[in-house]
């Protein structure tokens, strides 16, 4: 095989993984762009996709816009709510309007689907008690203990926001109510939390050592949950 037609070939798996892709990604409204650069990770929102080129809005590190180089290459996931997704981009161009900073950029290597989703996220607004506990630690001892806001939840885990940031495999104990049924889980932090604008903290947390009743009726009304915001939606 020449270096032309290996060209030829790469191209056409970019083309037909963006034909499969695009569409569904963007219709999901939570999708999220996870930058991979310089060894940080940043996470924005998408505003436009056109073939191979896609516009987003600039990340937030504290209160500052994230300033990428132009011609800088990254590895990106979209995340959606049913799978994680890799590529990688080529920052071509980056303009203001108004007061928002957005980039464009060229996805050059073919979007591959690298995780189902075992659960369906909900994006609900959840009052979320926490106590946090080191990990390895007496789980009856409180280190910190504050409330939080439930962002989505799944039988897996959920997006916690809260005023503490937490560590990377530090055990936390959830207490929330979803349908008036009350649950209390233990989780562990996935990673570090992303700070936004209100000086907040973005956590993504794994449920652990969870029997699997609980689990059922925690997917069960999950699932009675979205229904009833179709049914809003709807009326």
């Amino acid at each position: 095989m020449n270096i032309n037609s290996l060209f030829k070939k790469t191209e056409d798996k970019l083309t037909d993984s963006i034909v499969t892709y695009r569409k569904s990604l963007m219709k999901d409204i939570n999708l999220t762009l996870r930058l991979i650069y310089n060894n940080e990770t940043y996470s924005t929102k998408p505003t436009e996709w056109s073939e191979n080129i896609i516009i987003f809005e600039a990340p937030m590190k504290g209160l500052d816009d994230v300033i990428l180089p132009i011609e800088a290459i990254m590895s990106v996931m979209l995340v959606s709510k049913s799978a994680l997704f890799h590529t990688t981009f080529r920052i071509i161009k980056r303009y203001r309007k108004d007061t928002i900073l957005y980039y464009i950029a060229e996805i050059i290597s073919p979007i591959v689907k690298r995780q189902q989703r075992e659960n369906f996220r909900l994006e609900v607004i959840l009052d979320t008690h926490y106590q946090l506990f080191l990990k390895n630690s007496n789980p009856n001892t409180s280190i910190i203990e504050g409330d939080g806001t439930c962002l989505n939840i799944s039988a897996g885990g959920m997006c916690l926001s809260c005023d503490h940031q937490f560590h990377i495999k530090d055990l936390v104990k959830l207490d929330f109510t979803l349908l008036e049924t009350s649950f209390s889980f233990i989780g562990e932090i996935l990673c570090l939390g992303e700070q936004t604008e209100s000086g907040s903290y973005i956590h993504r947390i794994r449920f652990i050592d969870v029997d699997k009743p609980k689990i059922n009726l925690l997917r069960q009304l999950i699932f009675q949950k979205q229904r009833l915001q179709l049914s809003y939606q709807n009326e």
